[in-house]
Order: structure tokens, then C-alpha cells, then sequence
């Protein structure tokens, strides 16, 4: 009986080249299948941490280090991306805030800012406001302002704002001058051109929207002098820099003047 001859396994990665292909590009090779009738069905597999296998060929390997450091930026609620897989790029894993924080970091946790004036700036620009957020970390919310536009006064947090204009803060100076007050009747920003000079008492005067005409008719104060004794009063000058030349007189058919007493 003619004797079977056994021949042992047909391994293809020693068989390929007579310089291993997988190896020279620094990769492991197997063969999944050694019996003699598998052929071409050996492959080249990266060396982890990279991925990658190729039937037959050099593998294309892949390095995706959030693999490996994925949980650094997940630990924090936030994201990782690695923007380039190559394995001969490392180090630059990126962990990044999720919207509508912003913010990234390459190998490390981010720092995440919340500016909600992103989100929320249209409602104060709609009405010809500004928008600020004081604290733009991640933790505060809901502190967005809305601010008027000068000469306008007047903020709001997580709304818009309520406008005044008071038109002494820009015209005061033209009152104060000249020894008088201002005052502004009217502060909505709608009205403008109102505000007032007014003459400090005794005096009295008022111009809208320039320095008043002061008169002093000392017989406001002084007229009661005369009175009591059943004589008018009357003060023929009445400019405020003439002062004590009010008169008292006496009644028709009498006759007699003093003047300051």
C-alpha cells in the first residue's frame, strides 16, 4: 500500500517575498486560513495603538487617540476629536465644550465660556440695544444684559431694557452756569429737546432748552410789610440784580412812598 505522504500547513507569511512585506512596514502578518488550497488570503495588521488590516498588502493604519483619551474630555461632559488619524501624528486630540459653551483644548480638558449673547443678543439689538454677559463661564447663566445706547441710561438682566433720557446730564452745565437748575419734565428717549432752566427763589423764570429770563418781584416776600398797614406794594425794577427797591405807598386820597422799609 503506497504510504500517504502528510505535508505540513502552508503558512503564507513566509512564503510572500523574501523580504516580508508586513514587516518591513513595521506590521504584524497572518494568515487566517493555512490549509494549501488558501492562498492570497494573508494580511498585514497595524501594530496597536494604531487599527488597520489589509488582505494581501500593506495596511493603512489609523491613530485615532481619543480612543485611548476620550475619557479625559467625556469625564467634563465634553467631546473629543482627534483632527488627524495618522500614527505619525500624536498629540493632537482635542477636547471641546459642547454648544452653546465654546471652547477647545489639544491633550486637555477645555475651557468652556458661555457667552449668551450668542443666543440671546437679537432680542436687546432688535430694539437698538446692546448686549453684555458679565461672567462668561460655563456655570452662569441667565446674566445677559441689555443696555441702552448713551446719551440713553438704563440695563436689564435676561431682558430688554428700560430707556431714560434725562437730557440734564448732557445740557445741566448750560443751567448751573449761570447760577440755575435744570430739569428734564419728560426722561423717555422718545422726548427730546424738553429739558429747562429754572431761577433759584427768589427769583423766578424758566426757558425750555436754554438759560432763563430771572425776574425778582421783591414784593413776593416783602410785600406783606406793606399790607398789614393797608398800602400796596409794588417793585418798579424787577431784574435780579436790583434788589431792595420795593415800595410801599399809600392809598388815594393819601399820599406818601417808602421805599424798603
Amino acid at each position: 500500500v503506497p504510504r500517504k505522504l502528510r505535508f505540513p500547513p502552508l503558512l503564507m507569511c513566509s512564503v510572500v517575498s523574501p523580504s516580508n512585506i508586513c514587516t518591513a512596514a513595521a506590521q504584524t502578518c497572518s494568515d487566517p486560513d493555512t490549509s494549501v488550497g488558501s492562498t492570497n488570503d494573508w494580511e498585514c495588521g497595524c501594530v496597536p495603538p494604531s487599527t488597520g488590516t489589509a488582505t494581501a498588502m500593506v495596511a493603512t493604519c489609523v491613530l485615532d487617540e481619543c480612543i485611548a483619551n476620550g475619557a479625559t474630555c467625556t469625564a467634563v461632559g465634553q467631546t473629543c476629536s482627534d483632527p488627524d488619524i495618522s500614527p505619525t501624528t500624536t498629540g493632537d486630540w482635542k477636547c471641546s465644550c459642547v454648544s452653546p459653551s465654546i471652547g477647545t483644548a489639544t491633550a486637555a480638558v477645555a475651557t468652556c465660556v458661555l457667552d449668551e449673547c450668542i443666543a440671546n443678543g437679537d432680542t436687546c439689538t432688535n430694539v437698538g440695544q446692546t448686549c453684555s454677559d458679565p461672567d462668561i463661564s460655563a456655570g452662569a447663566t441667565n446674566n445677559w444684559k441689555c443696555s441702552c445706547v448713551s446719551p440713553s441710561t438704563g440695563t436689564a438682566t435676561a431682558a430688554v431694557a428700560t430707556c431714560v433720557l434725562d437730557e440734564c446730564t448732557a445740557n445741566g452745565n448750560t443751567c448751573t452756569a449761570v447760577g440755575q437748575t435744570c430739569s428734564d419734565p419728560d426722561i423717555s428717549p422718545m422726548t427730546t429737546g424738553d429739558w429747562k432752566c429754572s431761577c433759584v427763589s427768589p427769583s423766578i423764570g424758566t426757558a425750555t432748552a436754554a438759560v432763563a429770563t430771572c425776574v425778582l418781584d421783591e414784593c413776593v416776600t416783602n410785600g406783606a410789610t406793606c399790607t398789614a398797614v393797608g398800602q400796596p406794594c409794588s417793585d418798579p425794577d424787577i431784574s435780579v440784580g436790583a434788589t431792595n427797591n420795593w415800595k410801599c405807598s399809600c392809598v388815594s386820597p393819601s399820599t406818601g412812598t417808602a421805599t424798603a422799609m
